[in-house]
């Protein structure tokens, strides 16, 4: 299984980062500056940062919070033990960074599904994408169902992501009053219709199914506009 890091991949940030390297910033007296030695560079501690996070997600996917441990995680990393907690301070400041970066993810994802376009179908066409490109991320899907689980240990991110939920609910919600009161569609419930379509775009099974049984994406999102369709009576 791959573990995503970020919405930046490591090879994308290597590359800036190797070309800010390759241009040395000049010292006042016109020379290059110098590394200390055996200081990382910038380069070299952005890309610790970024495997040890790399490390740690995978971790935490494959044996939960309470199986990963600090010692897995750097060796994964290949860095020292003590190298992770001078950056991150222990395990559970690392779990933190790691779900922080997959509820910014989450965030972008539900941010891409606004669209200043107003007709219904080609609406509903943009957001199911977004919803179900975002349900294929088993890497992100993980990572907040193990945030779910240790709503004890993490209280305040476990808020933060039903807030990203309830944001996206009242967000489209909105939307479906809008295209009711223009009679574009009548489904009663704005709230109900909401949650339709979240759960159809989004609460996908998809990765249960084999490879060769496993509908295409264009196919089932198609399916999911013409179901919501049918099921508010629009005209589009």
């Amino acid at each position: 299984m791959r573990h995503r890091v970020g919405v930046q991949t490591r090879a994308n940030i290597l590359t800036q980062l190797r070309r800010r390297k390759r241009s040395p910033t000049p010292s006042p007296g016109g020379r290059a500056c110098e590394r200390i030695p055996g200081r990382p560079s910038s380069v070299d501690a952005e890309l610790i940062r970024i495997d040890i996070l790399r490390a740690a997600r995978a971790a935490f996917i494959d044996n939960g919070y309470a199986g990963a441990g600090v010692e897995q995680i750097a060796r994964q990393g290949g860095v020292a033990k003590i190298t992770v907690y001078r950056r991150f301070g222990g395990k559970e400041q690392l779990f933190a960074e790691v779900a922080e970066q997959a509820l910014r993810e989450m965030h972008e994802c539900f941010s891409a599904t606004h669209t200043e376009l107003t007709e219904v179908r080609p609406v509903l066409e943009h957001i199911v994408a977004q919803l179900d490109a975002w349900s294929r991320d088993v890497s992100l899907q993980a990572i907040l169902q193990l945030v779910l689980r240790e709503e004890e240990r993490f209280p305040a991110l476990v808020r933060r992501l039903q807030g990203e939920m309830d944001g996206l609910l009242a967000t489209l919600a909105e939307r479906i009053q809008t295209w009711q009161a223009d009679g574009q569609v009548q489904t009663g419930d704005v709230q109900l219709a909401a949650r339709q379509l979240i759960v159809l775009a989004a609460g996908t099974l998809h990765d249960l199914l084999s490879p060769e049984r496993r509908m295409p994406a264009a196919n089932w999102q198609s399916a999911v506009v013409r179901l919501l369709l049918q099921q508010w009576n629009s005209r589009a």
